[in-house]
């Protein structure tokens, strides 16, 4: 497991996809862009439910504003895989 980052350090780090600890499905991560070693302002929110439990598509596409405190180290390193699982 990594270390809790806040968003401002992983893109720093060049690290684009990350997860809560608290989120119960394995495969639920966000992806941001970087733009210049910061975070952009639009973050995709990849779920394997978006599509067949929630009927919207997938990855749903959110300001990054609604994630909260950008410097809050809640946030872990996401490797698994990308999208939706096979």
């Amino acid at each position: 497991m990594s270390d809790l980052m806040s968003i401002r350090e992983a893109a720093m780090l060049g690290r684009k996809r990350f997860r809560l600890d608290k989120w119960t499905n394995d495969y639920d991560h966000f992806e941001i862009d970087i733009i210049d070693g910061r975070p952009g302002p639009w973050v995709k929110l990849w779920s394997p439910l978006n599509r067949p439990v929630c009927e919207q598509e997938n990855p749903q596409k959110m300001l990054i504003t609604m994630l909260g405190d950008l410097d809050a180290k809640v946030w872990r390193n996401y490797v698994g895989p990308i999208g939706e699982p096979a």
